[in-house]
């Protein structure tokens, strides 16, 4: 090989770009009862978010809720068994029933023509003024009491597998194959009911949460550039880089995080970092030569054969976002007649590759 073609050869080792499409399966976030925020600037957030559960008042970062509606005359008798509930926080519910009232009798009397509010399934209603003079209206007006799941409420501090949807200021949770697990390990077949229901996290402008996940994952994958390293037991055998067309198929399992940051109006950001460890298998093609070939191919300076590969290896890819970078390692086994007197037959070789995935959203 010539210096002038060992370097661009070098050179394209380490920025080999590719264009696959990745496919996603099982992707699981761990799904934890409250998760630490940081603001812009990369400060941590103050714990003053309050959640009410059914029992106490929780602070924490970002809280794992689910709704809860009850008829809107009854926020007050609704808290009055919770422990440590402050008097302060007791005038705030009952300032928000006067709200609700003041709304009402607002339509009522014509000064307004309609409000919105919410019914007792949780469901958007328009009050008008006819409706408003209605008697007994109140019991049909519903309040979202915010509220620790169930499964969380007995204390249990496990983490659960879900997927998630990110939409303006909620990070929305659809737990997965949800069971659970009594002391003694055996399944209990009755699920909570919040198991079914919508779970979310609601952060505030300029807050970013992060959640990890598991996932496999199956890539086309090419390695135009790899490195064959010479031979310790033979002179002959030199390191070389080989350019042939190759083509295979990688999957493995992947470790990550997702960064989730919400940002009022301008549109929410994610971010996704993971390593993903796999296998691949595919199939190439290499020219044999009188240079890379025993004295049993039979070849002269002047004739050449083509012959078909078998690949296998595996491979360590670093991802974030669409950009990714992998390790490569794998072997060549030749198809034909002429493969036993190839040089580089069943041995070793490297690869690294930086690949843009053009066709994730």
């Amino acid at each position: 090989m010539t210096n002038s073609l060992a370097l661009p050869l070098l050179v394209s080792l380490f920025f080999t770009v590719n264009s696959f499409s990745q496919e996603t399966f099982k992707k699981r976030y761990r799904i934890k009862q409250n998760i630490s925020a940081r603001s812009m600037g990369n400060s941590p957030v103050k714990d003053d978010t309050n959640l009410i559960t059914l029992k106490k008042v929780v602070k924490g970062g970002v809280i794992l809720q689910a709704d809860s509606i009850i008829p809107y005359k009854q926020i007050v008798t609704h808290f009055e068994n919770v422990e440590n509930l402050s008097e302060e926080i007791k005038q705030e519910k009952q300032k928000e029933i006067d709200k609700i009232d003041k709304q009402l009798e607002a339509v009522k009397n014509g000064f307004v023509n309609s409000i919105e509010l919410i019914d007792l399934n949780g469901k958007k209603i328009t009050i008008t003024q006819k409706q408003a003079s209605k008697e007994g209206i109140e019991e049909y007006i519903g309040y979202n009491v915010r509220r620790f799941p169930d499964f969380y409420q007995i204390g249990q501090k496990y983490k659960y597998n879900g997927n998630v949807l990110f939409e303006k200021d909620k990070l929305y949770v659809n737990l997965w194959n949800f069971v659970y697990k009594v002391k003694s390990g055996i399944p209990n077949s009755s699920k909570f009911k919040d198991d079914s229901k919508t779970l979310y996290y609601t952060l505030k402008d300029g807050q970013t949460v992060k959640l990890n996940f598991w996932e496999i994952n199956a890539t086309a994958l090419t390695v135009p550039f790899k490195y064959r390293p010479k031979s310790n037991s033979s002179e002959d055998i030199k390191g070389v880089f080989s350019t042939s067309f190759n083509a295979g198929l990688f999957g493995g399992i992947s470790h990550g995080r997702t960064k989730f940051h919400y940002r009022k109006k301008v549109g929410n950001q994610s971010f996704t970092e993971k390593i993903s460890l796999g296998m691949f298998l595919g199939a190439a093609s290499e020219t044999l030569t009188e240079k890379n070939t025993n004295d049993g191919s039979g070849l002269t300076d002047s004739e050449s054969q083509t012959i078909g590969l078998a690949s296998i290896g595996t491979g360590l890819v670093f991802s974030r976002n669409k950009l990714s970078l992998g390790l490569f390692m794998g072997w060549d086994l030749g198809i034909g007649s002429l493969s036993d007197s190839w040089d580089y037959n069943g041995r070793l070789w490297l690869g690294v590759g930086l690949g843009y995935d053009i066709f994730k959203l």
